[in-house]
C-alpha cells in the first residue's frame, strides 16, 4: 500500500471512530475499537434522513471498518504495535488541538464579555418580551446540552472505567495496547 493511501485510510478510520464514539458506546479491545451497542439515531428525525444515516453507517461498516479489521487481524504483533502507535499519536494530537482551540475560544468570549460589561455596553440593553423569551429558551437548551455532555463524560471517562478498559486490553493484546499508549504519550509530548 502506498504511503499516501495509508495516510488516507488512517485519517478515514480515525474520523469514523470519532463519529462512532460520539454516537455509541465504544471501547478499545485488543487494538481495535469495537462498537458495543447499535448506533441510536436521535428520535424525531425525518424518515429520509434516518434512512440515509442507516445506509451511510452500513456502507461505512462494510467498505471501511470490516476490511480494515481484517487487515489489522492479519498483521504480526510488531505491525499491530506500529499501527496502534500511529493511531494513538494521531488521536492524541487531534484531541489536544481540539481541546486547546475550545479553551482559546471560550477564554476569548469570556474576555470580550468582561470588556463589554466593564465598558457599560451590556448595562442598558433593552430587549422586547419576545426576545427575552427566546434567550430563556436558548439558555435552557444550552444548559441542558452542557449537562448531558457532563453526564456522558462522567459516565464514560471515570478512572475506574479507564483502568478496567486498559487492563482488559492488556490481557487481550499487549503489544497493540502498549503501541496505542506509546503513540498517545508521544503525541502529548511532541
Amino acid at each position: 500500500m502506498k504511503m499516501t493511501s495509508m495516510k488516507t485510510v488512517i485519517f478515514q478510520l480515525l474520523s469514523l471512530l470519532t463519529v462512532l464514539s460520539m454516537k455509541s458506546s465504544t471501547h478499545f479491545n485488543g487494538g481495535v475499537f469495537i462498537v458495543v451497542e447499535a448506533i441510536s439515531l436521535p428520535a424525531g428525525l425525518p424518515p429520509f434522513i434516518a434512512d440515509t444515516a442507516e445506509v451511510i453507517i452500513d456502507v461505512t461498516d462494510n467498505n471501511i471498518i470490516q476490511p480494515l479489521k481484517e487487515q489489522y487481524d492479519n498483521l504480526p504483533p510488531k505491525g499491530k504495535f506500529v499501527s496502534m502507535a500511529i493511531a494513538g499519536f494521531a488521536t492524541s494530537r487531534v484531541t489536544v488541538r481540539t481541546s486547546v482551540k475550545a479553551i482559546k475560544y471560550t477564554g476569548a468570549a469570556f474576555i470580550i464579555s468582561e470588556v463589554l460589561n466593564h465598558a457599560g455596553i451590556l448595562d442598558d440593553i433593552e430587549l422586547s418580551e419576545e426576545s427575552t423569551q427566546v434567550f430563556e429558551i436558548v439558555k435552557r437548551k444550552i444548559t441542558s446540552k452542557v449537562n448531558d455532555c457532563r453526564l456522558l463524560v462522567r459516565k464514560h471517562c471515570s478512572m475506574h472505567n479507564i483502568r478496567d478498559t486498559f487492563d482488559n486490553c492488556i490481557e487481550k493484546d499487549k503489544l497493540a495496547t502498549l503501541g496505542f499508549t506509546t503513540g498517545a504519550v508521544a503525541g502529548l509530548v511532541l
